[in-house]
């Protein structure tokens, strides 16, 4: 017995040593958990320029005027408010119409080639779009100020666009301008893309443009296009506003699922209806996820954002290689952090019979997927097929009424040049802000980029609070005037280090 005891003792006293040394171990994996950060003054030439933010703003205002809202039936776009929109944009910057190259591409999408002086150097190309969402039915009137008046009240510039996303488009031709205007030349030549149909899926704005510059051998360094912002309690323990700098987009696919049945009066049913089957597989594919993952963008966002951190958190962060199923799980418990680390899950349609005492002969439902970077549409079938277990249902992909779907973006480089200016274009202007890359959750025209670009960042350098991200395809779209000139200045800045 006393040997039995002391033998217990033993191991007891080696489990307690293991653990000391462990937690040793983690501890200085967090003394050594290294800032990425890093502080920047603004170059001599921006700081020379005194920007008229009164004038700045009137000018995104008047482009919120024009009521470019797409449609996926292209006969229902508004050729006036198009048009209109296009002919305001040359009045309010000549510089830019007068000395850059400008090709009308499609039906209403722009190109512009601001030559740069070096051959040698490959070309960036800023995106963005005009188009935008329409007013939900019914909710006119809960708006504080009319969604098409572009009016400045309260300190913002309210309407639709005023965050998606005119604010790209208008702030890059407001930030050639002013750099034109105080004798800037690039080195590198700049291309400006502007969709008129991202919101429809960009097949008629983005993807010709990009098949435009593809066609000329155009390898552009980095591609910068909307994405994330700047914002504010995005991860609990970070107290300062976060700029997520987007590496990765998901991929897009939604799921038909078709099932068949004899149909019949509802009076004598079979054990299960066609839509019966139908609801027990979305009810499969909902309870059962595609496996979550924390690599590539979510990894390098732990890497940025946890020196950050205080206290368990940093701890917690620092030592991913132990804790990241644990990190997995609490990234599972929001909507938001779940999309982040893996193929999210959708169900978002369903048909039966059109009479509701008569069986359905045919039940389709919509499963709507958001391909992870690593997994492909091929993953994403065989993962219904084996979840839903039941041979009689079929199984189709497509994406936006077309036959298959989009696979995930490649991943940016967080050791590339362009990246390290973008790092430091934000630390220049938004000096209180910890930069981070980041999974983009949603997807945008970059995708068309995918095969061209050496990498694609995605980023708009707007600081929002929670109820500014509220008005994003809702009510009370906004920015604030000085959000809006921090916006310009990034710009500004951005081209200007690229040029170094």
């Amino acid at each position: 017995m006393k040997r039995i005891l002391k033998l217990s003792g033993m191991i007891h006293g080696i489990i307690l040593l293991l653990i000391i040394s462990l937690f040793g171990v983690m501890m200085i994996k967090s003394s050594n958990f290294e800032s990425k950060q890093f502080t920047a003054e603004r170059s001599g030439l921006l700081k020379s320029i005194e920007l008229d933010t009164s004038s700045i703003a009137d000018r995104l205002s008047g482009s919120i005027k024009f009521q470019t809202i797409s449609y996926p039936d292209t006969t229902k776009f508004n050729d006036t408010a198009f048009s209109g929109l296009l002919d305001y944009m040359e009045t309010i910057f000549p510089k830019v119409y007068s000395h850059l190259e400008l090709e009308r591409i499609g039906r209403y999408s722009l190109l512009f080639t601001w030559r740069g002086q070096s051959e040698s150097l490959d070309p960036i190309v800023l995106m963005s779009h005009f188009d935008v969402v329409g007013i939900e039915e019914g909710t006119e009137q809960k708006w504080k100020y009319p969604p098409f008046e572009g009016q400045i009240r309260e300190g913002y510039i309210w309407g639709r666009g005023t965050l998606d996303d005119k604010v790209g488009v208008i702030g890059i031709l407001e930030a050639a301008e002013q750099l034109m205007s105080n004798g800037f030349i690039p080195n590198r030549t700049i291309y400006f893309a502007f969709g008129h149909d991202e919101e429809v899926g960009g097949m008629n704005g983005a993807s010709l443009i990009a098949q435009t510059l593809k066609s000329r051998g155009i390898k552009p360094e980095c591609v910068l296009d909307e994405g994330g912002i700047v914002v504010s309690g995005m991860m609990p323990g970070v107290e300062a506003p976060t700029a997520l700098v987007g590496l990765a987009e998901k991929g897009y696919v939604s799921v038909e699922l078709t099932a068949k049945s004899d149909g019949g009066h509802s009076s004598a049913p079979p054990k299960h209806t066609s839509l019966g089957r139908l609801s027990k597989a979305i009810t499969l594919l909902e309870e059962n996820p595609m496996p979550a993952d924390i690599k590539d963008a979510s990894e390098q966002m732990i890497r940025f954002l946890g020196p950050e951190m205080k206290g368990p958190m940093k701890l917690f962060f620092a030592n991913s290689w132990l804790t990241k199923g644990m990190i997995k799980n609490q990234f599972s418990k929001s909507p938001f952090t779940n999309a982040m680390i893996r193929t999210s899950t959708a169900a978002t349609k369903m048909s039966g019979s059109e009479t509701e005492n008569v069986l359905p002969k045919i039940s389709q439902a919509t499963v709507n997927f958001r391909l992870l970077p690593g997994d492909s549409i091929k993953d994403v079938l065989a993962h219904v097929r084996n979840t839903i277990k039941d041979s009689t249902i079929d199984v189709r992909a497509f994406s936006m009424g077309i036959e298959g779907g989009n696979e995930p973006s490649p991943v940016a480089s967080v050791q590339s040049e362009s990246f390290h200016q973008l790092q430091k274009s934000i630390h220049q202007i938004f000096p209180e802000a910890i930069v981070t890359p980041w999974q983009l959750i949603g997807t945008t025209d970059s995708k068309y980029y995918n095969t061209m670009a050496k990498d694609i960042y995605r980023f708009v350098p707007v600081l929002t609070t929670d109820e500014d991200m509220s008005g994003y395809h809702g009510t009370n779209e906004r920015i604030a005037v000085g959000s809006y000139i921090k916006c310009v200045e990034f710009l500004m800045q951005f081209m200007i280090n690229m040029d170094e």
